[in-house]
């Protein structure tokens, strides 16, 4: 979604496979607020990032690659939505509630696509 990018954290190296790094637990990320939600963005590859917090990104831009930072078994991105305004420390240390997310105007649940 489009919004204002509140947190980037692009600092950790990527991890080989099967070797999570258990300190850092979504490793390099970005975090978007955007209709009132924050959307974490997380194990990005290292050094992929190309916005920094401040900036308004839109919908389809690139903004970093998939990688294997963190506390991961293999690359991947991990997408998370909260309600208000909330930097990935306030997220973890406060165990926000998740909401659903859209992606192209439908919900996927258990790798199944729904349009309500």
């Amino acid at each position: 979604c489009s919004g204002e990018v509140i947190e980037v954290e692009d600092g950790f190296p990527n991890q080989p496979p099967l070797s999570p790094d258990f300190n850092n637990l979504y490793g390099n990320h970005i975090v978007i607020f955007c209709h009132n939600h924050s959307v974490l963005l997380a194990h990005l590859q290292a050094g992929s990032v190309f916005i920094q917090a401040g900036d308004f990104v839109e919908t389809g831009q690139l903004i970093a690659s998939v990688g294997n930072s963190g506390s991961t078994l293999e690359p991947h991105l991990h997408i998370h939505a909260v309600l208000g305004r909330h930097g990935y420390q306030e997220q973890r240390t406060n165990s926000l509630e998740g909401v659903p997310l859209k992606l192209g105007g439908r919900f996927m649940i258990k790798h199944e696509w729904f349009t309500n």
